[in-house]
């Protein structure tokens, strides 16, 4: 911002062997509500994303075992239903629980109350199959649909808000979903330095943290919101479970409302972060098999 070239001009009377000095003239300061404070840069943008605060307005605990490396090479997770607990009403039970039907399927249910089969509605279904090209299909019930008492089912009807996700790169774990009724998403992992930002404590206890952006425009015109992290480390990921774990779950905080109202749903946060731990476990599975080989 400069006030014009005269500011910084040098007279010549400033400088000459004469008793008289005149002043250089200045422009008139500009009109400050006529700025457009805008920005168009979105390397800006993203560094401004990196260092705003998260305030999360709700917490859940994501209880999830996931997979030590070389404890059952290329298996899949044990555990067939993972609660997610409201910390604040943990004592009546997890606010949801992912119910799969069988230990080599990746398909499963997510189920607010109980258990599968006590007090349970299915909320959400997801269809995941193992291997490239296939990607995860994610089915959100707009209306509160019940659990079936012998099988898990997905969605049938046409109130639901279904989309894939995508790897964004074959080289990074980043991975995108557009959601009809919230728009763009992306789920990415944060580095040593973000890292070290959303640690409160300062004793560089986070040892991972995934993160839900929400990503409005394109281009110069991006720009991301941050909706919810997943915290991994001391105090926060599931109790038993490691840094060198893969798929464990952790403490997911999440700011659903922005100013201008609903940014997205609890449910649509739960389900997809679900899909990432999956997908950690598969990648695990992955090397391991690789390395047998």
């Amino acid at each position: 911002m400069a006030f014009g070239n005269s500011i910084f001009k040098y007279t010549s009377s400033l400088f000459s062997t004469n008793t008289t000095t005149t002043l250089p003239d200045y422009d008139s300061p500009p009109d400050y509500s006529s700025i457009d404070t805008t920005t168009k840069d979105v390397s800006f943008l993203k560094s401004q994303a990196l260092e705003q605060s998260f305030i999360p307005t709700s917490i859940l605990q994501i209880q999830a075992q996931g997979k030590v490396a070389y404890a059952s090479i290329g298996s899949p997770a044990k555990e067939l239903e993972t609660p997610i607990i409201d910390p604040n009403n943990a004592n009546i039970g997890p606010k949801y629980t992912s119910i799969r039907a069988q230990k080599n399927s990746g398909n499963c249910v997510l189920v607010q109350g109980g258990k599968h089969g006590q007090e349970g509605v299915q909320v959400a279904s997801t269809t995941y199959k193992w291997g490239p090209g296939k990607p995860p299909v994610i089915r959100i019930s707009k209306t509160l649909q019940p659990v079936e008492e012998k099988e898990v089912q997905g969605f049938s009807n046409h109130e639901t808000d279904e989309f894939e996700l995508h790897s964004k790169s074959m080289f990074k774990r980043t991975v995108f979903f557009d959601s009809q009724r919230w728009g763009h998403f992306e789920w990415r992992y944060a580095d040593r330095k973000e890292r070290a930002i959303a640690d409160t404590s300062g004793n560089k206890s986070i040892n991972n943290l995934l993160v839900l952006e929400k990503v409005v425009g394109n281009g110069h015109m991006e720009q991301r919101i941050k909706v919810a992290q997943l915290v991994r480390g001391e105090g926060t990921r599931t109790p038993g479970t490691s840094k060198n774990s893969a798929g464990n779950g952790g403490q997911l905080e999440m700011c659903l409302e922005g100013s201008d109202g609903p940014l997205i749903d609890d449910v649509t946060v739960v389900v997809s972060c679900l899909v990432m731990l999956k997908k950690e476990i598969d990648n695990l599975r992955g090397a391991e098999i690789a390395v047998v080989c």
